[in-house]
């Protein structure tokens, strides 16, 4: 493999074993990668997809991202496809951003194995942007972030830890690390096994540290 310039390659954080993620800015034959040291030297193993955005916090899936809309959820041994959609197809997503011309920016984040945080931009740069929690299983959209800041706090940056994300507001100079408590509903009953998000509402409001 040859890259064309310091900026042509990057790591994307994987939390299992000795394997990382490597995305590629001029693919060929693939835009991500699973790298790992074999005796001294870079073994590569290509990913589907399309934009390498994230693992989940057990390392066994990773999500990919695309430049016109697409996000998906593929399993890590076999790169099948466990869900995929379009920005304009996310169930239950607001219609006040369903039919407006918004776009995904990178990154899209695992926060836990079950919620995925993903930043969707205005193109014509009418609003800020929008931090949104989907369901890890389906990409159903389950609830927004509403900060309690002053001000838009930035971009998303990944915190690498489940449960934590970081925002960077550049004007500032302010970094913040976020924090969500649990999010999957207790069971009924002592003997009734917790219900995974995809399945029950999301609480009305999340803890934020």
């Amino acid at each position: 493999m040859t890259l064309t310039g310091p900026d042509a390659a990057w790591f994307v954080h994987r939390p299992a074993d000795t394997s990382t993620g490597l995305g590629l800015l001029h693919p060929d034959p693939s835009p991500s990668a699973l790298i790992r040291l074999d005796s001294g030297r870079i073994a590569l193993r290509p990913l589907h997809g399309l934009d390498l955005a994230d693992f989940s916090p057990d390392g066994s899936r990773y999500l990919t991202m695309s430049i016109d809309g697409f996000l998906s959820v593929r399993e890590l041994v076999t790169d099948s496809v466990l869900a995929q959609r379009h920005v304009d197809d996310l169930p239950d997503l607001p219609s006040r951003i369903r039919f407006d011309n918004w776009s995904f920016e990178y990154p899209a984040l695992f926060l836990t194995d079950e919620i995925i945080m993903v930043t969707l931009a205005p193109r014509d740069y009418s609003s800020d942007d929008e931090h949104l929690l989907l369901s890890a299983r389906s990409l159903r959209y389950r609830a927004r972030t509403d900060y309690p800041t002053r001000r838009w706090p930035g971009p998303l940056v990944s915190a690498e830890r489940s449960g934590r994300w970081l925002t960077h507001d550049h004007e500032e100079g302010m970094l913040r690390l976020w924090q969500i408590g649990n999010t999957t509903p207790p069971p009924a009953s002592p003997r009734a096994e917790s219900t995974p998000l995809d399945d029950e509402p999301m609480p009305g409001q999340i803890a934020f540290f």
